[in-house]
């Protein structure tokens, strides 16, 4: 399966940390998302509008900012999923470690 980073500039940067800690991981870059079939995680700040209910198995939904308002107050009609809003902010290496965790691993892989 495959995570999808959709957020600001530093896109680049959470995938780079990431990737450092796992680099056989799948990821993918808004708005180049491939298979959509394949994301069942994202990474997202401020998603463009309806991008999230294009994603038929997305699991998971990890905002980076500091609240989720953007992703409830979407209602671009995507399915009720598990937010997560962490105290990692804007963080890309305590994002990577974020995926990294047993727990997160045991919920991707369900």
């Amino acid at each position: 399966m495959a995570l999808l980073i959709a957020c600001s500039s530093r896109a680049e940067q959470f995938a780079a940390e990431i990737l450092a800690l796992d680099p056989e991981l799948d990821i993918r870059i808004a708005p180049d998302v491939g298979d959509v079939a394949d994301i069942d995680t994202a990474l997202v700040w401020q998603p463009p509008p309806g991008l999230l209910r294009t994603l038929p198995n997305l699991k998971l939904i990890v905002s980076v900012g500091a609240g989720v308002d953007a992703l409830v107050g979407a209602k671009d009609g995507a399915r009720t999923l598990t937010i997560h809003d962490s105290q990692h902010d804007s963080d890309p290496l305590g994002w990577a470690e974020f995926f990294k965790q047993p727990e997160v691993v045991r919920l991707l892989k369900r």
